[in-house]
């Protein structure tokens, strides 16, 4: 008898869990973050950036999973992911590698490459000096300019290159905070710092938002990369059903008009997904 017993509260355990487990994947929480034109956290743009349209465009696309969106620090969510927490977040770089602690969606559009951002009379100083495209290894190495990034920004291909020698020097500033992007490019008007690296539409932005005068000149080591756009989850069982669904429903996420209509309004420029990529 007690033999029966016991098999009903394991079993009834096991049925629980099951149901728990159910129940969390049918759950998908997706951190945004201040930084526009990716996400706009605030203002009257608030919601109309691509990366809130791309998590808009998955949500249609997904009915039958309950969505929540929150804003969190970049930090914040790279916390989450080291500590296995359920998280989604849109617009990652594009990895054909596997990393560590989250999996990628299918691509779902193309960036142009990074480059250096900076004031005008700067950009002047160092393409005489590192040419143009610019050799960014020369540049940090030559330790003379100072360069600024939000924390948790991420660079692709150069990324290695960034980590060693950029990110190493004692002239780095790196933001942390809710408004990164938008305190890197008033310390670059204002000459606090001197350069950063990021996509020219983030330049457009600012620029015209905030009337700065600034110049993107092209990196050597990576102007003739694109460079793709994904929606990332992490990887643990839960993240990995999460993605197989946003895959199943990829052509409907990457081609939703709302999305397509962001992308044309902020990335005019962007490389056109081609049949491989697809």
């Amino acid at each position: 008898m007690m033999l029966n017993t016991l098999t009903t509260v394991i079993t009834l355990a096991f049925a629980n869990i099951s149901q728990v487990s159910q129940a969390e994947t049918k759950t998908v929480l997706w951190a945004l973050n201040e930084a526009p034109p990716f996400h706009m956290a605030a203002g009257p743009e608030r919601g109309q950036g691509f990366c809130e349209k791309l998590v808009a465009a998955a949500i249609r696309a997904t009915p039958e999973l309950t969505h929540e969106v929150q804003y969190l620090p970049n930090l914040r969510v790279e916390m989450l992911w080291q500590n296995n927490q359920n998280l989604c977040f849109p617009c990652m770089i594009h990895s054909k590698q596997p990393q560590s602690e989250i999996i990628h969606t299918k691509i779902t559009h193309n960036y142009p490459p990074h480059g250096i951002i900076t004031r005008s009379t700067t950009a002047a100083s160092m393409i005489a000096e590192f040419g143009n495209p610019l050799n960014l290894a020369a540049l940090s190495q030559a330790a003379k300019y100072r360069f600024v990034q939000p924390a948790g920004r991420g660079y692709g291909i150069l990324q290695p290159l960034v980590t060693e020698h950029v990110l190493s020097d004692l002239n780095t500033t790196v933001l942390t905070g809710d408004h990164g992007t938008a305190s890197m490019f008033a310390m670059i008007a204002s000459g606090r710092v001197d350069y950063t690296i990021d996509y020219p539409f983030v330049m457009d932005y600012f620029a015209a938002a905030h009337q700065g005068e600034f110049q993107f000149v092209p990196i050597e080591q990576n102007y003739q990369q694109q460079l793709a756009g994904a929606m990332a989850c992490t990887d643990n069982p839960w993240g990995r059903q999460v993605i197989g669904l946003l895959n199943q429903r990829i052509d409907e996420i990457r081609y939703d008009p709302e999305f397509i209509h962001a992308l044309d309004r902020w990335l005019p420029t962007r490389p056109k997904l081609t049949e491989t990529q697809e």
